[in-house]
């Protein structure tokens, strides 16, 4: 579980994104700033170098995947773009249920239930994000 962490956002723009393993690497928070400027935090479970996805829920976090994220180019948010695994096929029950609109939202079209991504608790102090998972 994550402890409280935190990050220099100094230089993170609108419309980007960062991950951040926590410090006991069993999970990784992706920092993410909207077009407005206002910051999220999402947390997702790992295995090592794995990512450990829910099925329906996050408790019941166990379905691999090696390359999850943001749609993106180069930490930079494409428009429309989604958190998603990139090392599942997208025509799989899980490459088309577990995905994420950058809000967190479920947007599987198979699975409405499918929770949506855990959110960090968090406060911005000048530079520096600090965030906790409870």
């Amino acid at each position: 579980m994550l402890s409280v962490e935190s990050f220099d956002v100094s230089t993170l723009g609108r419309d980007s994104y960062l991950e951040v393993r926590d410090r006991n690497r069993d999970g990784a928070a992706f920092i993410v700033r909207d077009p407005q400027g206002a910051f999220r935090v999402f947390y997702v479970p790992m295995k090592g170098e794995t990512y450990l996805l829910p099925d329906l829920y996050w408790y019941r976090s166990y379905v691999e995947c090696e390359d999850f994220g943001p749609d993106n180019i180069e930490g930079n948010l494409l428009p429309d773009g989604v958190f998603r695994c990139r090392s599942w096929d997208e025509d799989t029950w899980y490459g088309r249920n577990n995905v994420w609109n950058y809000d967190g939202e479920n947007l599987g079209p198979d699975s409405p239930e499918t929770e949506e991504m855990l959110r960090a608790k968090f406060e911005v102090d000048g530079d520096h994000i600090y965030w906790r998972l409870n």
